[in-house]
């Protein structure tokens, strides 16, 4: 059987390992904040996100271009 002193050094370094493992855990859970998703959902949601920018990228085009041709007019 161990002495006094080594069963507490160990329960010391247990409840290290202990909180170490639980800081983990929740340092990894702030990744999963909108809860889990498919792989096949998150492509999707990227291509969404690509195709909007695109559209706004363009509707900007347009109005620079719809600028331009009346400034050239005047």
């Amino acid at each position: 059987m161990l002495g006094g002193l080594a069963e507490w050094d160990l329960e010391i370094t247990r409840q290290k390992q202990v909180a170490f493992h639980k800081a983990k855990l929740s340092a990894r859970a702030s990744i999963l904040k909108g809860g889990t998703i498919l792989a096949s959902e998150a492509l999707e949601i990227k291509k969404e996100k690509e195709i909007k920018l695109q559209l706004e990228t363009l509707k900007k085009a347009k109005a620079a271009l719809a600028k331009a041709v009346i400034g050239s007019r005047a």
